[in-house]
């Protein structure tokens, strides 16, 4: 048994080794790295093969993949030694790709022949996107440009200027599967100037925060004017102001900033009617719903407690629970509503769409209306909780004693 057991033992140590020297081969067919560590090859032809040459701040790559009908081949080229500029070619049909085998790419683009250039650029003051090239013939391109002007700052105010362009021509001859993916055909030509105070990098909300954002410039040919929003702060409120051409187009402000009491977010568009969007009780005003709540949980506390510290007050309390709910009659004792009052919650809006004139009103009636639905219940539960004890205290008195041995004595 011992000459058997070292066998086996011998044979698990040769067949452990042997796999993992067959892994260790494997692995070394499929990924290979130069001498000097800066090649590093792939091979799993045909679905993967690629080669990485990693540089000084950067790498370049020659990749070709596919799902075994054919292959896709792309070329890459990053560099990050001054911000960062990457640029990928690549050139094949749809129906080449690993998604067109998951059901991605739908049948009727799987013939699409397309060759595309995607270049990105990042710098402190620039981000640039391109993606140009031919789909089956048709040339197409997108590119959007961001660029950051001058940057100022003082010991009161900061600013900065930028400009976003963009260009898309994504001719409709292309298939509508892969114009999904686009963006929409045109160019935009938009500047931006913004500007804030320094108080308000410490608080949104401090006085004396402003800034203020002026956009204008073009979209297909077409001046959108200038729009300018405003941001400032007061004692006791914050607002923004959006105009277009200097005409009011929005107004928001939040009021209640000073004291945090309560706090109410109204609006208006095109210098309308000044609309209550929520108004609510800020962190100051927090006590008062606290104490309208234990307020409201107290009797119902002071009644759990009672039972939990005498087990026999509780099946008292049980047995005669017809008395309880006659006695909370009229108590208000399921009318939550001095707790949403005390939440000062309201909202024009929020009134309008259920059709009432506030929300407080409308609160305050549908709770006394619970109330009383409840109340309602119970008295009339009352009545069958005291029969049902009536029935049980004569089954177990002395007449249902008299009517059991009455009863026994006919056997």
């Amino acid at each position: 048994m011992k000459l058997i057991a070292a066998s086996a033992t011998l044979l698990a140590a040769i067949n452990a080794q042997s796999i993992e020297v067959l892994v260790q081969e494997l692995v070394n067919k499929v990924y290979q790295v130069s001498n000097n560590g800066q090649t590093h090859t792939i091979n799993a032809a045909p679905y993967l093969q690629a080669t990485y040459n990693c540089l000084v701040g950067g790498y370049d790559s020659e990749v070709s993949f596919g799902n075994g009908n054919g292959v896709i081949s792309v070329t890459e080229k990053a560099d990050w030694t001054e911000g960062f500029e990457y640029t990928a070619t690549g050139s094949g049909r749809a129906g080449d790709h690993p998604f067109a085998s998951l059901g991605i790419f739908p049948e009727e683009v799987h013939d699409d022949f397309m060759e595309s250039t995607m270049e990105i650029k990042v710098n402190p003051t620039e981000i640039f996107y391109k993606d140009s090239g031919k789909n089956n013939g048709i040339e197409y391109i997108q590119q959007v440009e961001l660029n950051i002007g001058e940057i100022s700052m003082t010991s009161k105010r900061m600013g900065v200027d930028f400009e976003l362009t963009r260009y898309v021509d994504m001719p409709t001859s292309i298939h509508q599967f892969w114009r999904n993916g686009a963006m929409a055909s045109g160019s935009s030509a938009v500047g931006i100037e913004g500007s804030a105070k320094q108080a308000c990098t410490e608080n949104l909300m401090s006085q004396g925060c402003s800034a203020k954002l002026v956009i204008t410039g073009e979209h297909n040919d077409q001046d959108f004017g200038r729009n300018v929003a405003k941001y400032t702060v007061q004692a006791k409120r914050a607002q923004l102001f959006v105009s277009h051409n200097k005409n009011e187009v929005f107004w928001m402000a939040l009021s209640g900033i000073d004291a945090l009491e309560v706090l109410a977010l109204k609006y208006k568009v095109n210098g309308g009617k000044t609309v209550l969007a929520v108004q609510f009780v800020g962190p100051s005003g927090m006590e008062a719903v606290a104490v309208a709540a234990q307020e409201f949980i107290q009797p119902y506390d002071a009644f759990v407690s009672a039972l939990i510290n005498d087990p026999q007050d509780a099946v008292r309390a049980t047995v005669y629970s017809d008395r309880l709910f006659i006695a909370a009659q009229g108590q208000n004792l399921f009318n939550v509503y001095p707790v949403i009052k005390a939440t000062q919650f309201e909202s024009e809006k929020l009134a309008s769409a259920f059709g009432v004139s506030n929300v407080q009103s409308a609160a305050r009636a549908m709770c006394s209306v619970i109330n009383t639905n409840v109340e309602t219940f119970l008295i009339e539960v009352a009545p069958v909780v005291s029969q049902v004890r009536t029935y049980v205290h004569d089954v177990t008195g002395v007449n249902g004693e008299k009517k059991f041995q009455v009863w026994f004595d006919e056997f």
